[in-house]
């Protein structure tokens, strides 16, 4: 088999798999190199190897606040990651590749980062069903914070949401409890893909667009 056969062969694999068990980053590593099937990923996979090893110390911290200060400073200070609002519309924003050289994505993408790197930590995090902006929820027993990955992991409270679903859905939108429901692996993965299709058919690029959805 050649590269990309090999990709497509793991990605069924990742297909077959509960939800629960799939390695959310490693899999979005793999939807990446079917567009750059040449490169290895070794190198991308010790980046995450290594980003997990520095969020397990954050696991002996025992208050919510904290651990969000704690991911957002070894994920936006410490590994320099940041929102891409200049070049927001480029479908290699939603190629984890292609964020992780250059530390700069969209909220789904930055967001699978923060997650390994929750998960490492032994958080518990979920990404949310909000629409047209990818938010993360980290809980600790009942205390619930949900942040903004693309933004710095901002802290959101529920006048943050409401403006931010006027913003995307328009100035009758109001937040109701379907905008914070919790996601699985496939959900997220699904909406990097998404994000690539609905380019490629702004782009009026239907071969691009079959292609992905058939991922």
């Amino acid at each position: 088999m050649n590269g990309k056969q090999v990709l497509l062969a793991a990605l069924e694999s990742i297909g077959e798999i509960e939800d629960e068990a799939i390695d959310l980053a490693e899999a979005a590593l793999v939807l990446g190199a079917l567009d750059r099937p040449r490169a290895g990923l070794d190198p991308y996979r010790n980046h995450l190897a290594d980003l997990a090893a520095a969020a397990r110390p954050g696991g002996d911290i025992d208050h919510l606040e904290g651990r969000a200060a704690f991911l957002n400073r070894l994920m936006f200070e410490t590994e320099r990651y940041a929102g891409d609002s200049e070049n927001y519309d480029d479908p290699q924003n939603a190629n984890l590749l292609h964020v992780i050289n250059r530390r700069a994505g969209l909220p789904v993408s930055i967001g699978i980062l923060y997650i390994h790197a929750a998960r490492a930590a032994g958080y518990n995090i979920t990404g949310l069903a909000f629409p047209g902006h990818f938010l993360l929820r980290i809980t600790e027993g009942a205390a619930r914070l949900i942040v903004d990955p693309f933004h710095g992991g901002q802290a959101l409270e529920a006048g943050h949401l409401r403006d931010l679903l006027k913003q995307f859905m328009g100035a009758d939108a109001e937040l109701s409890p379907r905008h914070h429901a919790p996601v699985g692996n496939r959900d997220i993965l699904l909406r990097l893909l998404n994000n690539i299709k609905t380019r490629a058919l702004k782009g009026n690029d239907t071969a691009r667009a079959i292609e992905i959805l058939e991922r």
